[in-house]
């Protein structure tokens, strides 16, 4: 399985650190997942943080969130018009990891505030979320 349970360092939460490296989801051939390729199955039930995003020659972050499934999340996202509009911009892709759960709210506030998604999320952690810095998908630098 190309992800974990991760446990994020104790220096880094709630401080503004660098950020950490997660276990990022990739394919066993070490690429990304296309949105609507994503083998839901062994992650139904799976408590953690996920990404999307299109490619192109002007990849943009597209949507980002925290779930207590993220089956249910991926399919919900690959069933929403709003979000597909993007898989014309050179392809969806989506990744995750599996985080516990009282880091997810602080990661994904994050990740909304320094990624801004082109959807807002509309079930994204209110503002009183401490951030807790992490690398997006694919960046171990500057964001897209």
């Amino acid at each position: 399985m190309p992800y974990f349970d991760q446990e994020i360092t104790t220096k880094t939460h709630g401080t503004k650190d660098s950020p950490q490296d997660l276990n990022w989801a990739r394919s066993s051939s070490g690429y990304f997942y296309r949105l609507i390729y994503v083998d839901q199955r062994p992650l139904r039930g799976q408590s953690g943080i996920y990404a999307i995003w299109h490619a192109g020659p002007a990849p943009r972050w597209v949507f980002t969130g925290h779930t207590d499934d993220l089956a249910a999340a991926l399919k919900t996202a690959a069933n929403n018009a709003d979000i597909m509009n993007f898989e014309s911009h050179g392809g969806l892709y989506a990744s995750w990891c599996l985080i516990q759960k009282e880091y997810q709210p602080g990661i994904a506030r994050y990740m909304i505030d320094q990624l801004k998604p082109l959807i807002k999320n509309q079930s994204a952690p209110d503002l009183t979320a401490t951030p807790i810095p992490v690398f997006p998908p694919g960046s171990r630098g500057p964001a897209l």
